[in-house]
């Protein structure tokens, strides 16, 4: 056969090329079918012949060749590329460059496509492909990504645990916290509810041990009128026991929920009346108004008159212990719609006063069991249960009662209890006539009128000063006391200060828990004033633990007496604080002017010493008087004598005129003249100098110095 070739007729410039892969190179290394590389085989067949490529995470650097299957100029075939997965466009390239280049390829699934041209510029339609897997590292497979996520969803819901715990436990430690204080706050108000409780016994008990004694001690002598006195004191302090008892029985009692209610459907406008006139006297006493606002029609209400008699009681006695002289309490009883708390209706009471009022911090803890305002009128402080005992009455009435203050305006109660009987069950509910109104037992001290000051005169005797504020244990004191001294009492510290400036007593009694200024504060004040430390102070007390005796021995008190105390102690520490004093005299004499040898406290040594140095820097000066010397000193020619007097029992003048004596005879012993002597140490007159010389010494100066030259 014959082949005819006309290249004229030669189409194969038009024929697209076959593109193939050709080599495969991994970490830069040539891959062969079957070559084992680390250990893994990456090609079974040739690279032309594999559909998909499986690297390792650590291997994502390869390089792929590929070539266009076209000879007619292969020089001019021309080739693109694309990693479809990681190469955003395609890339181009020569046949000079037949190789794409990667590195660092993350781990996933790609597809490697390319095409090729001829030298005619016609593309291969079919672009050679392989498909790459790179595996991602061990620690990031889909299994470890599904054990991160549950490890995850664990940390989470540990963390989650582990904050929930701990918002918890912050608020049980912040609830243990707040127990805690509740709790040191509920034992502060127990210590001061029981330290009260003391002092409330503790003051009748004194009045009734101390008239016992004396009827028992003096059971022969002691006259009929002064037993009866004594009878009438125990009887009324033995009520006032007695009503406290009962007090605080029925506080225990509704606490422990052993309070029944033994209601009766009864006119409340008349009862309240009824109750409010027994208070008429006590109010009459300090010149307080009660005003009262009531409807004119009657008000029937189901209610326990028993329990509105204790709530309204306790009401009124707060209302006038806390009303100044000359006040104005109002009590006002209204009738009101049924509301939503109160479907049937509910009657109100509020009691208005124009007191010392509440501050507003205190006022959520008004009603707190043991809790006392803390205000100035420490007087007419009682236990604390009162108001918390008024407030569970109206809650067991299904009622309520509120408050409301300013300081220094007053304060206005209100009782509201529901009219109906919708509250009640018929076990409470009783006939009305077996129900009758009790006196209020109003305490008999607190009708008293509290006087300023109290005096029993007993001329040439020392003067006792007496500050107690319960005025029946004053007035015992006082009485008991006045056959041997002179007395002067108040019932109030700052009373007290200004009676002990003013008279300059030779013994204070005060006691502890006082209005105003407590006892304790006091002494403290009268022992930092110069003008009257040196007087001997008695603390009358009814704490008794050892921290309140060093509290008031620290306070500068010379001796703490617990109540209820025996008289006979009383007078026999009173009597013992003056004959010490009258040593301490006894010891001037002999060493007037060496005060470090005489036994008296700091104070009174320093004030001495301060004395002298005035008089020894005036020695010389005729003219200087003790009413100069005073002056100097710094105190009013009154006190300075008493102050004198009291702590050297001798006058200011004795005391100057015998200093320079003194000095005087220091001279002489060294050789100085009579008339020297007597010049050096202030005096003009030479007969007076003698004479005072001789009053002193049993000799006359001349005298002094013979004898000092004998010997």
């Amino acid at each position: 056969g014959i082949n005819v070739f006309t290249p004229n007729n030669n189409t194969s410039a038009d024929i697209p090329p076959k593109t193939v892969l050709t080599t495969l190179h991994v970490m830069y290394e040539p891959v062969k079918p079957l070559k084992v590389i680390d250990g893994d085989i990456y090609l079974e067949n040739s690279i032309a012949h594999t559909d998909h490529l499986f690297l390792d995470a650590n291997v994502n650097n390869f390089s792929l060749s590929f070539s266009a299957l076209h000879y007619d100029n292969p020089l001019l075939n021309k080739y693109r590329y694309k990693l479809d997965g990681f190469d955003n466009d395609w890339i181009e390239t020569s046949s000079a460059l037949r190789i794409a280049n990667y590195t660092n390829i993350p781990a996933g699934d790609y597809t490697f496509y390319v095409y090729g041209s001829n030298n005619n510029g016609t593309w291969s339609e079919e672009p050679a492909s392989l498909k790459i897997t790179i595996h991602p590292p061990w620690y990031w497979t889909t299994l470890t990504k599904i054990l991160y996520f549950v490890l995850l969803v664990i940390v989470i819901i540990l963390f989650g645990q582990y904050t929930i715990i701990n918002i918890r436990r912050k608020r049980k430690l912040e609830f243990d916290r707040l127990e805690k204080e509740k709790e040191k706050e509920l034992n502060a108000a127990k210590l001061e509810f029981f330290t009260n409780i003391s002092h409330e016994l503790r003051s009748p008990l004194t009045l009734i041990l101390g008239p016992v004694d004396k009827l028992i001690s003096k059971i022969d002598s002691i006259k009929k009128e002064d037993r009866l006195k004594s009878y009438n004191t125990i009887q009324s302090n033995a009520d006032y026991l007695l009503k406290l008892t009962k007090q605080l029985l029925d506080f225990r009692k509704l606490e422990q929920g052993k309070t029944p209610l033994t209601c009766a459907h009864i006119n409340v406008v008349s009862a309240i009346q009824k109750i409010s006139e027994q208070f008429n006297s006590l109010a009459d006493k300090k010149n307080i108004s009660l005003e009262y606002h009531v409807p004119e029609k009657k008000v029937f209400v189901w209610i326990d008159l028993n329990k509105l008699e204790k709530i309204v009681h306790n009401l009124l006695s707060n209302a006038i212990k806390f009303t100044p002289k000359n006040g104005s309490i109002k009590i006002k009883v209204m009738l009101k719609n049924p509301n939503l708390n109160y479907p049937e209706g509910y009657f109100a009471l509020s009691v208005t006063d124009n007191g010392v009022g509440i501050k507003p911090s205190e006022l959520k803890n008004i009603f707190d069991r043991f809790y006392q305002a803390d205000n100035q009128n420490k007087k007419n402080k009682g236990v604390g249960i009162g108001l918390s005992f008024s407030h569970s009455l109206a809650k067991i009435h299904g009622g309520t009662l509120a408050v409301k203050s300013k300081l220094n305006e007053g304060s206005t109660f209100t009782l509201k209890l529901p009219i109906g009987t919708a509250h009640l069950t018929s076990e409470q509910m009783i006939d009305d006539k077996e129900l009758i109104l009790t006196n209020l037992d109003i305490p008999k001290h607190q009708a008293n009128e509290r006087q300023e000051v109290i005096l029993y005169k007993n001329d040439n005797k020392p003067l006792l000063l007496i500050i107690e504020d319960n005025i029946e244990i004053n007035h015992y004191i006082a009485s008991e006391l006045s056959e041997d001294y002179a007395i002067i009492s108040c019932v109030n510290g700052s009373k007290g200060l200004e009676l002990a400036s003013e008279k300059s007593p030779d013994v204070i009694i005060s006691d502890i828990m006082m209005p105003g200024i407590d006892g304790l504060e006091v002494c403290r004040q009268v022992k930092k004033d110069i003008q009257i430390n040196h007087i001997p102070f008695i603390l009358l007390s009814a704490k008794t633990t050892n921290e309140s005796r060093v509290e008031g021995l620290q306070a500068g008190a010379d001796v703490y007496l617990i109540k209820p105390f025996n008289m006979d102690v009383l007078k026999m520490q009173i009597s013992s604080l003056l004959e010490n004093r009258i040593r301490i005299h006894d010891e001037f004499k002999k060493s007037p002017f060496e005060p470090s040898l005489v036994d008296i406290n700091g104070v009174e040594e320093q004030f001495i010493q301060n004395v002298i140095e005035e008089i020894e820097r005036n020695l010389d000066n005729a003219s200087f008087t003790t009413n100069l010397l005073a002056k100097n000193i710094g105190m009013s020619r009154t006190t300075f004598y008493n102050k004198i007097k009291a702590i050297t029992g001798l006058k200011p003048t004795e005391f100057v005129r015998n200093y320079r004596l003194k000095i005087a005879a220091q001279y002489l012993e060294k050789g100085f003249s009579a008339k020297e002597s007597m010049y050096r140490t202030g005096f003009n007159t030479a007969g007076y100098f003698t004479q005072s010389f001789k009053t002193l010494y049993k000799m006359t100066p001349s005298e002094y110095t013979a004898r000092f030259k004998d010997a």
